[in-house]
Order: C-alpha cells, then sequence, then structure tokens
C-alpha cells in the first residue's frame, strides 16, 4: 500500500474534525519576497481625493496594530510583536517615533515601553501615555523626557486574554472628557487595579468609559469587536470581523433605570452591503491560500470555506 493510499484510508475512518494531511505541498508554496517599503507603497490603490505617504518603516517600526499623536507631534506606535503565540515572552513594546526636521517623515525612535504582551491601543494624555495590554490598563510616564517611560502603573485589570482576536481596542476621546475604549469579545472582570476584587464588574456585551483624572469609569453601549470612533456629533460607531459597521443607537444608563424595560441591542448593523460583506482584493492570492482552501473544499482538512470556494475568502 502506498503512502497516499495509507493517507486515504485513514481520513476515512476518522472524523473531519481529527483528520491530518500529510502530503508534501512544498512545491506548490513558494516563498514570496517582500517588497521595498517605497515599491509598496506604489501597490496601493487609493480612492480619488486620497493620497499615501510612507512615514514610517522597519527597522523604526515593527508590527504596529494602533498610533497616537501626542500634543509635541510624536507618534507612539503599539508593536504587538507577540501576535500570536508568544505572548507570555512578553516581546511587545511602545515605540515612539521623532520626525527631526519637520518634513512630515520620522527619522528615529525610542522604545518608550517594553515587556509588553499583546498591547492592542493607547492615547496620550497628560505627558503620559494610556496603553491597552490585556490583562491591564497601564499609564506610562517619562518623567526625564528621554524618550523612555520611568512611571509603570497599573490603573485597571482584569481583561480577558482568551482571544487575540478580540481584546480590549480603541482609546477614543469623548466629547463627555472622558476616554471610551472598546471591550472587545473576550470580556473580562474588570477594576480599578487599586480595588478590592468584589468591586470588579463584567464588562463582555459593553464598552467602558473613564475620567483619565480621577479613575472613576462606567460600562457604555458596545460591545463590538474590534475598532471603535466617535463622529462629530458624539454618535459612536463599532466595527466587527463579520459585520463591519455597527452604530450604537442609545447609552445603556438610559435604559437603567427601567429594570423592566426589555430593549432592542443598542448595536445595529448599518452597512448597506450588510454583515458579512465580500471582500475584493487586488493582490495576487498567496499560495498557501489557494493549497488550503482547495484541501477545504474537497474535505481534506476541516476549516471554513469562504466565498463558495474562492481561495481570497476572509480567511
Amino acid at each position: 500500500m502506498t503512502l497516499i493510499s495509507l493517507v486515504s484510508v485513514i481520513l476515512i475512518a476518522r472524523p473531519l474534525s481529527d483528520r491530518v494531511y500529510a502530503a508534501d505541498f512544498a512545491d506548490q508554496l513558494p516563498r514570496i519576497a517582500p517588497t521595498a517599503p517605497a515599491e509598496t507603497i506604489r501597490q496601493f490603490k487609493v480612492a480619488d481625493g486620497f493620497k499615501i505617504q510612507l512615514v514610517a518603516s522597519e527597522p523604526l517600526v515593527n508590527s504596529p496594530v494602533a498610533i497616537e499623536w501626542d500634543a509635541d507631534g510624536d507618534l507612539f506606535v503599539c508593536e504587538m510583536r507577540g501576535y500570536s503565540e508568544d505572548r507570555d515572552e512578553a516581546i511587545s513594546r511602545i515605540t515612539k517615533l521623532v520626525d527631526d526636521d519637520h518634513d512630515g517623515v520620522f527619522d528615529r525612535h525610542t522604545i518608550f515601553a517594553d515587556q509588553l504582551l499583546w498591547p492592542t491601543a493607547l492615547f496620550p494624555y497628560d505627558g503620559g501615555l494610556f496603553v491597552a495590554d490585556a490583562p491591564n490598563i497601564y499609564y506610562f510616564k517619562d518623567i526625564d523626557h528621554d524618550g523612555v517611560a520611568d512611571d509603570r502603573e497599573v490603573v485597571f485589570t482584569g481583561f480577558s486574554t482568551s482571544n487575540v482576536q478580540g481584546l480590549l481596542n480603541s482609546f477614543r476621546w469623548g466629547l463627555d472628557n472622558r476616554i471610551h475604549l472598546a471591550c472587545g469579545t473576550t470580556g473580562g472582570t474588570v477594576r480599578r487595579a487599586n480595588e478590592d476584587e468584589s468591586k470588579a464588574v463584567e464588562v463582555r456585551g459593553h464598552d467602558l468609559a473613564f475620567d483619565p483624572r480621577t479613575r472613576e469609569y462606567e460600562l457604555t453601549s458596545g460591545g463590538a469587536q474590534h475598532g471603535m470612533c466617535f463622529d462629530d456629533w458624539g454618535r459612536k460607531f463599532v466595527s466587527s470581523n463579520s459585520d463591519h459597521l455597527q452604530q450604537v443607537m442609545y447609552e445603556d444608563r438610559y435604559i437603567a433605570r427601567n429594570p423592566l424595560l426589555i430593549a432592542p441591542s443598542a448595536r445595529q448593523s448599518i452597512a448597506a452591503d450588510g454583515p458579512q460583506a465580500e471582500v475584493f482584493r487586488i493582490s495576487p492570492v498567496e499560495p498557501w491560500r489557494i493549497v488550503r482552501t482547495r484541501l477545504r473544499v474537497a474535505g481534506l482538512v476541516s476549516g471554513p470555506i469562504e466565498g463558495g470556494g474562492r481561495a481570497a475568502g476572509y480567511f
């Protein structure tokens, strides 16, 4: 019996979820060389009226997932270097980028804070920086102005880390002079770091807002996966992987006054093309996606099949 035949027999005898496909696809998986930053920029297609410009690239910055400017025009970057298997190595960090000659391109960087797990959001405030790094929210401050944080304070703790794709995220300044954040889909039992555990509140299905001066906090409507912002009128919009544009129609505090009221969900999908909208990429499909989709369609390995078997699906 050949190896291929043996593998086929094993696949038939075991449930799909337990199957292990042992074929070697090395000849179908060529290495794709990286492109230089300047060349990468030329491959983007942007809508009319928009312009894309390269302001920082490796080695100044690596694995960026969130950025914020401070009052001096310096850029702080969340570098989630531990995504997704190396969280416990604490190799992620916050980098500070500085544009010395004020030409719009950053010239140098310092490691503002390191030994982080999965940092996902940051917000400059009062000369310091709030950083979301589940299970904690930190406040870092550079006392001697050398570009490196000297103080590291845990402000809140208890956010869940069960899914790297659903962590707390998106610090935003609200019209109420509070910092708002999306709690993601992992939830958590959250409290101020200086409070007893009995004071913790469950944040799953909600977002959170806090006063950066007093550290008082409140649950708010939301609870989407990743991405949150306000428009100029204070209307709140959130996003999830499979429902890309949602609006928060009311705040929880308004209905909390009537515990007998059964209200519809505050979060409503508003995208014209509906949730789980098709995604049509313009770049070539990676060989590994082609092989994986073919195996899934054939039933040889488990996994979702998107777009009717189109290799350039969502995952």
